[in-house]
């Protein structure tokens, strides 16, 4: 399997009404983490042993991009979506036909706007899934 270059990563958004996913623009770098919370279900019996469940899971993530204006998906939007309380659907992966790519509802939760003198003005947000995370193939 050749290696995978993260400038192919894309980050996609639905935002509630639209009909079609629009990658979120200006991206220069992301994350994205699945959890699963491990509860001590040690017991006498466990023979000193640690002992867990698997219980609940969550995704979550975070995107650092720079502002520009002629995207589809700006700071304006990310600032709506808290505003609103809104959540989206949003895709994560290379989106080549036969790659895997990460699909659920998550809402943003954070933002921070940054800007240094003589330096392109930043953003960052973090999202969080809402509920079931599905891990789907490109063009199936």
């Amino acid at each position: 399997m050749a290696a995978i270059n993260g400038t192919l990563v894309k980050l996609l958004i639905k935002r509630p009404g639209d009909s079609e996913f629009i990658t979120v623009g200006a991206a220069q770098s992301d994350s994205f983490t699945i959890d699963v919370d491990l509860p001590d279900a040690s017991t006498k019996g466990s023979a000193g042993w640690d002992a867990h469940i698997q219980a609940m899971r969550s995704g979550s993530g975070s995107i650092t991009g720079l502002h520009d204006p002629t995207e589809e998906f700006t700071e304006a939007e990310v600032y709506a979506m808290i505003a609103n309380r809104e959540s989206a659907k949003l895709q994560i992966g290379t989106m080549e036909v036969g790659s895997g790519y990460f699909e659920f509802d998550a809402s943003i939760s954070n933002f921070t706007k940054n800007s240094e003198m003589e330096s392109p003005v930043g953003f960052d947000f973090g999202y969080k899934s809402n509920g079931k995370v599905d891990y789907l193939t490109v063009g199936s």
